[in-house]
């Protein structure tokens, strides 16, 4: 969202996947949250006590942090830099920086390291744990991950990406409160 709130000449924009979400969770279907750590650094210590209570309560079956996928990717991109000592490396992890070096420097393309972002790594992980009849669903703090779902690559593999902002909406939407009582009055 900073992207979008810096931009200069008013020209970021991303289209909001609420309705989408909501009739997801209204179809009765297994649905699992990949939740970004980053979530921690925007809810307050009693704010994260009742979180995993909110999601549910929205209506997501299993609800499980992306952070557990993270040691995985950093583990095997540290192998494959190991691996490959002649060359330069970009990480490829940010949906963003994949664009650009693909639109504006494919002569570097190469560059980039073949290991997938955390949020991937863990919808993974989730559908083999979880059958793959369960419906992902990652919230986070970058828009750019709403196209990176929609790359061939990743298809069937995460249904929806949303951001905290869109999150924080639909808790106010549902009446579903983090705060207790006495910090409500």
């Amino acid at each position: 969202n900073i992207c979008i709130q810096n931009c200069a000449q008013g020209a970021i924009s991303f289209k909001t996947d609420k309705s989408k979400l909501y009739k997801l969770l209204a179809s009765g279907k297994k649905i699992a949250l990949t939740v970004d750590a980053s979530y921690s650094s925007i809810c307050a210590d009693w704010e994260r006590e009742r979180f995993p209570s909110a999601l549910r309560r929205l209506g997501f079956s299993f609800v499980a942090e992306t952070s557990v996928a993270a040691h995985i990717v950093a583990k095997k991109t540290m192998e494959y830099v190991l691996a490959h000592p002649e060359k330069s490396h970009i990480s490829a992890i940010c949906p963003t920086v994949v664009n650009y070096v693909e639109k504006y420097k494919p002569d570097i393309i190469d560059n980039l390291i073949p290991i997938a972002s955390p949020y991937i790594v863990h919808s993974r992980w989730l559908k083999e744990k979880l059958g793959n009849d369960v419906h992902i669903v990652y919230v986070g703090s970058c828009v750019a991950k709403k196209m990176e779902i929609k790359r061939p690559i990743y298809s069937g593999l995460i249904d929806i990406a949303i951001t905290f902002a869109e999150l924080r909406e639909m808790f106010d939407e549902q009446n579903i409160l983090l705060k207790t009582c006495e910090e409500s009055e």
